[in-house]
Parts: structure tokens; sequence; C-alpha cells
């Protein structure tokens, strides 16, 4: 991987966000570790397409992050039409990482793992 890459990415992170108490890694999980989900999610991932040139055009944010209001009234909806939860995809820092360096974040890049 490319360490100037993936410094740049934790302190794009840091702005975005703010400064965690734990030490951002490759493994690091966007959703569970670092709280980006929802809306603010969707907002992250264009703001990371902008500031590192990478298209984010094909990103499906939809089959990556809960949404906010994805908890409780839709889960009722699957549980009573017997359809199974989704299961939302971990993204992790190295996969921003692998992005920047393909140009793109979509499907093959989060399939690479």
């Amino acid at each position: 991987m490319n360490n100037e890459i993936f410094e740049k990415i934790k302190s794009f992170i840091e702005e975005e966000r703010w400064k965690y108490t734990f030490t951002l890694e490759r493994t690091t999980l966007l959703d569970e570790d670092l709280s980006i989900n929802g809306d603010d999610a969707k907002d992250f991932i264009r703001a990371f397409g902008r500031k590192f040139n990478t298209d984010v055009a094909n990103f499906i944010a939809v089959t990556q992050f809960e949404t906010d209001c994805d908890v409780i009234i839709p889960g009722m909806v699957r549980f009573l039409a017997g359809k199974k939860k989704i299961i939302f995809k971990e993204i992790k820092i190295g996969d921003l990482e692998r992005a920047v360096i393909a140009g793109k974040l979509d499907e093959t890049i989060l399939e690479s793992n």
C-alpha cells in the first residue's frame, strides 16, 4: 500500500470528523469504529471523492451504510414481511486507500479485500 496516501486519508478523516482517541489503522471500520454512518457517511464519501479526486459516482451508499432511520421501523417491516435483515458491507480505511490509488470507489474496490 502507500503510506503517504494512508497518512493523508487519516488526516482527512480527522479534519472531517474529529481526532479519535485510538490509532487509525487500515483495518479501522468507517461505520463500526469511526461511527460514520447514515447521511453523514454519504457526505463523508462525497467529500472524500472531492479531496482525493476519486470517482465515487458508482459507489452505492445505500448498500454500504445503514441510514439514520434504518433501525426500528424498517426492521419491523422486514420482520413482518419475512425478509432478512440487510447486511451492510464493512468499509475500512484501507478500502479508501485502494480507492485513491485506483481513482474510484465502487464494488470492485470493496470486493478486492
